[in-house]
């Protein structure tokens, strides 16, 4: 029982010897030279590291050239493909500048949008002019309904707002207007604004040809009016007084002061 225990060895001491084959067994591989390299030739090791030398340089030199980061592109791209055209004896390609081909659809493609939008805006124009011609005739009917108020009895009677009617209406009449009160504000006639010329107070579309005024001078309450644009009618309406502009040919631009 005791020689069992006095030649019985410690328990980490098969570990420790293993460890110490291990240290050694690495010792000697890092003294000895790999065997691959011993069936290298020395101007072959030289010459990889030379290529491999070179592979690193041009790797670094690609790297250079490629755009960071905000850079355009699409320019580095066209100085790039400039420079190797030039290393390669071909000319570098000139600016691009616009061909006829491409002026030529921009041209129609403009033409189009403006065939488009003419019409619309001749619409808008138009209409803007009804507007301001609607707006005239009610004003002048107005201003006769005030001045029978004031005076008890219409002014001049003309078959057109012009002449002494216009006068009479614009304080400048001291016969009819003794009092030369203003009824009627007007302007001068511009192309395509309603105003007063030497014809009398004219339409925004025919500067000839004065607006149409019907009175009810025998105070029967009721005038005879036209409702196609022509300078006499037959149709009566109960007004006593009744404004409308000339235009036979077109209905868009017939304006009443009793619609």
């Amino acid at each position: 029982m005791r020689a069992r225990q006095v030649n019985q060895k410690p328990a980490g001491h098969r570990t420790k010897k293993i460890r110490r084959t291990r240290k050694t067994e690495i010792k000697r591989r890092a003294t000895d030279v790999p065997p691959t390299q011993c069936l290298i030739p020395a101007d072959r090791r030289q010459s990889d590291r030379r290529e491999t030398r070179a592979k690193r340089d041009q790797l670094k030199k690609m790297l250079a050239r490629q755009p960071t980061r905000g850079e355009d592109l699409y320019t580095n791209a066209m100085t790039q493909s400039a420079k190797s055209s030039q290393a390669c004896g071909v000319p570098a390609p000139a600016s691009r500048a616009f061909t006829l081909i491409e002026l030529l659809i921009v041209i129609s493609i403009i033409g189009i949008l403006m065939a488009i939008l003419f019409p619309a805006m001749k619409g808008a124009i138009d209409a803007a002019a009804k507007t301001q011609a609607r707006n005239d005739v009610t004003q002048i009917a107005n201003a006769i309904a005030m001045y029978e108020t004031e005076y008890g009895r219409f002014p001049t009677n003309s078959d057109t707002v012009s002449g002494e009617l216009l006068n009479s209406l614009i304080g400048l009449n001291t016969n009819d207007n003794p009092r030369q009160i203003v009824f009627l504000e007007v302007q001068p006639a511009k192309k395509g604004k309603s105003g007063t010329n030497a014809v009398g107070y004219v339409d925004p579309w025919n500067q000839t040809n004065a607006y149409i005024v019907v009175m009810d001078t025998n105070y029967a309450n009721t005038v005879k009016v036209s409702t196609n644009g022509q300078a006499q009618g037959s149709y009566e309406i109960r007004k006593k007084v009744a404004v409308w502009n000339l235009s036979p040919t077109n209905a868009r631009r017939q304006v009443r002061s009793w619609d």
